[in-house]
């Protein structure tokens, strides 16, 4: 018998049916990204092996449900469709913890960050590459060279947004910022 023992739903207005198959109501909140107070209004639960206890007709994706646990199935016009699977859903990473169980922590995804260059610029750094270049640079540069900050005046910029980590993110800047990229471009 399959360990997951419980199903679990949610349909609130203006969303679609999601059902997650998992073993308790804590990770099914996290899976599907609701309350406790939503999935008591608008979902609920059931045994695994009861699918004719929904107030809908699942039996289809329940089995597959139980074969995947804790991935997160959407009930589309015509089909159910996945998610997601626990290490990607809402970014949610299962960890191990101190007392050697499984835990979960929020996502380590890079945040995005917005930089102010002109379009030739802009072009020559997607010409090279663009963030796969720049991270690439960054790790490759000997650290203790820092170029001064340098700024265009009147130069009309566009922006531009990259997904740099935080160890990126402060690498680049200790090594001048914008006026380090200018001279590697």
């Amino acid at each position: 018998m399959s360990p997951i023992q419980l199903i679990f739903w949610v349909h609130y207005p203006g969303q679609p049916l999601k059902l997650v198959a998992t073993k308790n109501t804590a990770m099914a909140e996290r899976l599907l990204q609701v309350s406790p107070y939503l999935i008591k209004k608008y979902g609920g639960s059931s045994a695994a092996d009861m699918p004719s206890a929904l107030p809908f007709d699942a039996s289809d994706v329940i089995e597959i449900a139980r074969t995947k646990p804790d991935t997160v199935f959407v009930k589309g016009v015509r089909k159910w469709r996945t998610q997601g699977a626990a290490l990607s859903v809402g970014g949610i990473r299962k960890v191990p913890t101190k007392r050697g169980k499984q835990g979960i922590l929020k996502s380590s995804y890079d945040p995005v960050r917005v930089l102010k260059l002109t379009k030739s610029e802009h072009d020559a750094i997607k010409a090279k590459g663009g963030v796969v270049w720049l991270r690439e640079a960054l790790e490759n540069h000997p650290p203790s060279v820092k170029v001064a900050p340098s700024r265009r005046k009147g130069a009309l910029t566009t922006q531009i947004s990259f997904r740099l980590s935080d160890d990126h993110w402060e690498r680049f800047k200790s090594l001048g910022g914008i006026g380090w990229l200018r001279l590697q471009l």
